[in-house]
């Protein structure tokens, strides 16, 4: 069968009472798939196969959420060839919304300073990585000492000009502020998403010294906008602290995509 079709096609060539696949216990029929075709403009190269692996998503995530007792399923949204398909969405929404509530979630600030960050300053790597290693001890100190409160450690890191020696970015890398389910990277590195999930409440965590892809500082670029292409190595090029305000069911899943595969390993998908 052909993987992929033009919405000008007749996409109703099959008979629209025809099963095409079963997940778990809901039959998927033929008007299940045009129904899905029939959302994108009209021109549009459609892939079948993401038309299939959408429906049959929906149908996991109904059965999963009827298992969690967040939904009652019944002939209009369910397992009939003639669903109400904006019901049907709806009652998915609804149950991505509620999985997602009842996740593991955390809330906080990450404080970096990047040392070496595509482009080497002018106080050399080692002379950059300690630059930064003092900047942000002083900080992660005086929050300890009560010297100075979160939010005037985020506008000395946003605002200390001599920052820009080691990286030229430094206002959009100082700070990451987080509000998310345990699934989602919060950043590149996963030393500091890890963190986030062990760090005490409201302390600063420890000092942690994050490794990134960047050019051999041996034979760094000189100017930003460079086009030679190096390769490149992993090495240390960042100082980080965290400071977590807040996480909540932190043993549930880690967020609906968690959700969904674990339910997805319970509903059998059979294609006819």
């Amino acid at each position: 069968s052909p993987t992929s079709i033009q919405k000008n096609d007749n996409v109703n060539v099959v008979d629209n009472n025809k099963v095409v696949m079963t997940v778990g216990k809901e039959s998927i029929y033929q008007s299940d798939l045009d129904r899905e075709v029939n959302l994108f403009p009209k021109e549009a190269k459609i892939n079948l196969n993401y038309i299939k692996q959408k429906v049959a998503s929906d149908s996991v995530i109904l059965q999963g959420g009827e298992e969690e007792g967040y939904i009652v399923l019944n002939k209009n949204i369910f397992n009939n060839k003639n669903i109400s398909y904006g019901d049907r969405y709806k009652a998915v929404e609804m149950i991505k919304t509620k999985v997602s509530s009842q996740s593991a979630r955390a809330r906080g600030t990450v404080y970096s300073i990047f040392f070496y960050n595509e482009w080497l300053g002018p106080l050399g790597y080692e002379g950059s990585k300690n630059f930064a290693l003092e900047k942000l001890t002083k900080i992660h100190n005086d929050i300890k000492l009560g010297v100075i409160t979160v939010e005037q450690a985020k506008t000395i890191l946003k605002t200390d000009d001599s920052i820009s020696q080691v990286d030229k970015n430094w206002k959009g890398n100082a700070i990451i502020e987080f509000d998310s389910e345990k699934s989602k990277a919060i950043t590149f590195s996963k030393e500091i998403n890890d963190v986030i999930w062990k760090t005490p409440l409201n302390i600063p965590s420890n000092l942690i010294l994050v490794k990134d892809w960047q050019v051999d500082p041996s034979n760094p670029i000189k100017n930003l906008g460079d086009e030679e292409v190096r390769p490149k190595v992993y090495v240390d090029a960042m100082y980080s602290f965290v400071i977590v305000e807040s996480r909540i069911n932190e043993t549930s899943v880690g967020g609906f995509q968690e959700w969904l595969q674990l339910k997805s390993k319970k509903y059998e998908i059979q294609y006819n």
